[in-house]
């Protein structure tokens, strides 16, 4: 079975890299339980300050269209709940 590839590109001025998690999310539906996967920066993108982009694959077990990526405020000394308001879901 293949993978989906996903990419995201994120100005994050005036915050850094360790200030957050990017993840894919998708919800439970049909019998599958929700997941998510945390998506890894390659790194600042020339010429465009604070931009980074951010990479991830996951099996080709259910459709791209599940899921939606999310930004998750990171502390190594705190947890953050999912229903946290700080959490930024794109649409």
């Amino acid at each position: 079975m293949g993978s989906t590839s996903f990419k995201r590109t994120l100005l994050l001025v005036p915050l850094l890299p360790d200030h957050l998690r990017v993840e894919l999310y998708a919800d439970s539906a049909q019998g599958l339980c929700a997941s998510f996967e945390q998506m890894t920066t390659s790194g600042p993108i020339p010429d465009a300050p604070g931009a980074f982009t951010y990479l991830a694959q996951v099996p080709a077990t259910r459709p791209a269209s599940d899921y939606t990526a999310r930004i998750v405020p990171y502390h190594p000394n705190a947890l953050v709940p999912l229903e946290a308001e700080q959490i930024v879901w794109q649409r």
